[in-house]
């Protein structure tokens, strides 16, 4: 019986082989930029027996999911965009409740789950006013009196409170304060070079900056606070001295509106 030997030959040097390769990637997620958050109203609120409505605001890249949480209390609530970049929540706010409000943003980028968040804290002081006494006729009277010495004198075509006036101004937060019933009517005023929408404008800035130091810098709660302006319509040296002009460029604070 004969037998058959086949000889298989050894694989070729230049044969194949076949390889996994395995290859990583690094991904660098790049946030979306939250420019700025902000409620309405800000500051302090009396809660006292009414309920309100909180609006969240927020700035940043558009065309984003945006959401927002109040730091122990509501989480996730939405953001809708009204305009582009520009996102707007809300919330309400019980009758009667205090406590401070934290406000805390989220903007994502859904598809890749990039995030920015941003936080205020303290946006909202919510406080339940316990002395309903209003401003009396003796009130205002007493309140006019201290307020006199806290005109602001300005440069010529300026409107920005010199240091020196908001010194005084900070110095005088027991006088703001002594009167929390009372409304303080913040008065601004112009001299007379200028046209009179020119120097309508210019009082209203000047009122405007006042009124936003002694709120913001002072603490005086922004339902307080009443702003007019007069343009040149109201000055008090009649002269045309250089002295009596600059005497009109002003910002006076009283106890009573324009009459």
């Amino acid at each position: 019986m004969a037998c058959l030997f086949v000889m298989i030959p050894a694989m070729p040097a230049c044969a194949t082989r076949q390889v996994r390769l395995q290859m990583t990637r690094e991904i660098r997620l790049i946030p979306p930029v939250i420019r700025d958050l902000s409620v309405d109203p800000s500051g302090q609120v009396d809660t006292r027996d009414q309920e309100r409505t909180v609006q969240v605001r927020m700035t940043g890249d558009p065309e984003l999911e945006a959401t927002f949480d109040l730091k122990g209390g509501l989480q996730g609530q939405e953001m809708h965009e009204t305009e582009p970049g520009v996102y707007v929540g809300s919330f309400q706010v019980r009758p009667n409740e205090t406590g401070r409000v934290d406000v805390v943003a989220h903007l994502l980028h859904p598809p890749t789950g990039a995030r920015q968040d941003m936080t205020r804290d303290g946006a909202l002081v919510l406080m339940m006013s316990q002395d309903e006494r209003t401003c009396t006729p003796g009130d205002k009277l007493e309140f006019e009196e201290q307020l006199e010495a806290l005109t602001v004198r300005f440069r010529a075509n300026e409107y920005e409170v010199p240091t020196s006036a908001q010194e005084i101004l900070a110095d005088a937060r027991t006088i703001l304060e002594s009167h929390p019933e009372c409304t303080i009517h913040v008065h601004g005023h112009a001299d007379e070079p200028g046209s009179e929408e020119y120097n309508s404008t210019l009082s209203a800035l000047r009122a405007g900056e006042v009124a936003t130091i002694i709120v913001q810098n002072l603490g005086v709660a922004p339902e307080r606070v009443a702003v007019h302006w007069h343009g040149e319509s109201q000055p008090v040296d009649t002269s045309r001295s250089p002295e009596g002009v600059a005497r009109n460029r002003r910002v006076e604070m009283h106890a009573f509106p324009p009459e």
